[in-house]
């Protein structure tokens, strides 16, 4: 069974290769890695005895690999999908981008699954405009209780009212969402942070302190960085990807924020 628990502890949030041009982890078993390639996130998950394991993917495609593996290795899955939202799915225009935002939907049990189905076929055949989008009139419509909403730290409606004078107000009156707050090492963290936790007191949302996962180490940023550029075709001099400044968004960094031994 899918169970999603949230606590006071710094829950690792891994992305796979599933998250087209985001992360270099992939779902492979460990004993499948080859020396010198990708690293697992099963292998990370491996080495250090983790019980439990948060995969945030954009795409649902990977989930069925992602709970197998987890299934063979008796880790237990927690699984979220990060989607896009818009005002209005059937509003396809260049204005309409401006209002999106990032929510996540975490699956917290076996049913959950055929739920997340249904939300992500209508995002990708009649949301999609560039991408698959939903909308909170059909996401209330599809919502039910084998699912949990979560509000990401980086790009969600908050972070977009406060980065870009957005004025972005989504109607999730038929949930109660968990905020996440991430701590890197970037200019604007703290203003973000600040941003979330006062909406978090208004509208008496939990806070979960989350730590994104891309990489395994930070010695392994500049492979990454030159992973982003190839898909963003740009330059590794001049990647064009905004708030590209920190190599923290790894394993190494969650470890010593969680204060872990090796």
């Amino acid at each position: 069974m899918l169970k999603l628990s949230m606590n006071n502890n710094i829950v690792p949030c891994f992305s796979s290769h599933y998250s087209m041009g985001k992360s270099v982890i992939n779902l492979e078993l460990p004993e499948k890695i080859k020396k010198g390639g990708p690293r697992s996130l099963f292998s990370i998950a491996q080495e250090h005895q983790l019980k439990e394991v948060f995969l945030v993917d954009t795409s649902i495609t990977g989930f069925w690999e992602f709970y197998e593996n987890c299934k063979k290795l008796e880790i237990l899955p927690r699984f979220g999908l990060k989607m896009i939202a818009c005002d209005d799915i059937d509003v396809k225009d260049e204005n309409s981008l401006k209002n999106q935002h990032e929510i996540i939907i975490w699956l917290k049990n076996s049913e959950a699954y055929k739920d997340i189905i249904k939300i992500s076929t209508l995002a990708a055949v009649q949301g999609f405009y560039y991408q698959a989008r939903i909308d909170c009139k059909n996401l209330k419509k599809l919502w039910t209780d084998n699912l949990h909403l979560a509000i990401p730290f980086f790009d969600s409606f908050i972070y977009r009212n406060l980065m870009t004078f957005s004025s972005i107000i989504p109607d999730f009156g038929f949930t109660k969402p968990t905020l996440f707050i991430e701590k890197h090492d970037l200019p604007f963290n703290d203003s973000i942070e600040k941003g979330v936790r006062e909406y978090g007191v208004r509208n008496d949302w939990p806070i979960q302190l989350v730590h994104s996962i891309l990489y395994e180490k930070k010695n392994d940023f500049k492979s990454y960085c030159v992973f982003r550029t190839m898909h963003n075709r740009s330059l590794f001099a001049s990647p064009n990807i905004d708030h590209f400044g920190t190599d923290d968004f790894c394993w190494e960094t969650y470890k010593e924020l969680a204060q872990l031994k090796d």
